[in-house]
C-alpha cells in the first residue's frame, strides 16, 4: 500500500481492489497504533450480490479488543495488558 494518499491532519485513506486482487490472506488483518494520542478506524468488506441470493448467516469478521495500562518502572515505561 505505497501508494496510498493519505488526508493531511487526519491520516484518513481509503483503499480498494478488484475480484482478481482478492486472496484469503486479505481476511486477517492487524493494526498496530505505535506512537502516543488517540486513535480511530474502521475496516470493512464490501461486496455486490444479487437480492435473491443473500441470505442471513453469521460473518467470518472476529474481533479480538486488548487493553493495555502503561507502568513506570525502574526499567522505564512498559505497558501491560488488563486483565479482567
Amino acid at each position: 500500500m505505497d501508494d496510498v494518499k493519505v488526508e493531511a491532519g487526519t491520516g484518513y485513506f481509503k483503499t480498494s481492489w478488484g475480484r482478481g486482487e482478492i486472496t484469503p490472506e486479505m481476511g486477517n488483518v492487524t493494526v498496530t497504533k505505535s506512537d502516543e494520542g488517540v486513535s480511530w478506524g474502521a475496516v470493512y468488506w464490501q461486496y455486490f450480490e444479487q437480492l435473491d441470493k443473500i441470505t442471513p448467516h453469521e460473518t467470518p469478521l472476529k474481533l479480538k479488543k486488548q487493553l493495555f495500562i502503561e507502568k513506570l518502572t525502574e526499567r522505564g515505561k512498559v505497558i501491560e495488558p488488563i486483565s479482567d
